[in-house]
């Protein structure tokens, strides 16, 4: 009976010891102690300092990117800079996981609010210039491209004014035009808009999963 006791006390205990096993995860926190700065993009590339949310850069293993991040391959030296860039489909916020002895270490990624537009002359002028508040008001050159004059513009979030310069001379609208606006002194300038809504979403911090981090808004995210 002592026997048969000890035999079931001992099967008791080492299955207890295996479900311990299983259930046990890499629980330990992110080794960036302070509150992590999220990276802000920029539509010509962004460059990270891992040093910046390290302290002894020698812990980081390796770096893994989330979806839509672009970046050097060939960086091996944690002690320059990284590259990064985000593709034009990315979604608005991702993340790049620095790790350290098995430990993932995330750091939010926001999408430039900037986009590449093109705006693209249709009169009969042959010497076209622009300029507008996205250039400082200097004149600036049109290209060909597909049959068509145009310029290709980093236009930051917001609507901003510009107009033709052909032949030397700002060309005259009469404020029939689509998208133009006065100028206020009894002429009209064109308008490109790059708005996004009036009260765009807030967010909030939320937990770290297994594969990535999760968030909270206060309303829907543009796509």
């Amino acid at each position: 009976m002592k026997k048969l006791l000890t035999i079931l006390i001992a099967i008791f205990l080492i299955s207890c010891g295996e479900k311990e096993e299983k259930n046990t995860g890499d629980n330990r926190p992110s080794i960036i102690e302070a509150m992590t700065t999220p990276i802000y993009s920029s539509t010509s590339g962004t460059e990270v300092y891992t040093s910046d949310y390290l302290l002894d850069v020698n812990q980081l293993d390796s770096i893994t990117y989330g979806k839509g991040i672009q970046f050097n391959e060939d960086t091996r030296n944690y002690n320059e800079p990284l590259k990064i860039e985000m593709d034009s489909v990315a979604p608005y916020v991702s993340h790049v996981t620095l790790w350290t002895d098995g430990v993932r270490n995330d750091i939010p990624v926001f999408k430039s609010s900037s986009r590449e537009m093109t705006i693209v002359y249709t009169g009969n002028s042959k010497n076209v210039k622009l300029k507008g508040e996205f250039t400082n008001w200097s004149t600036v050159d049109l290209i060909e491209e597909n049959g068509q004059s145009v310029y290709n513009a980093t236009i930051p979030q917001g609507k901003f004014q510009y107009i033709f310069v052909e032949n030397g001379k700002e060309e005259k609208l009469t404020g029939s035009e689509p998208q133009v606006i006065s100028n206020g002194m009894g002429g009209f300038n064109r308008v490109i808009d790059n708005s996004r809504i009036a009260a765009p979403a807030q967010l909030a911090y939320g937990e770290i999963l297994e594969n990535g981090f999760t968030f909270t808004t206060t309303s829907s995210l543009e796509i």
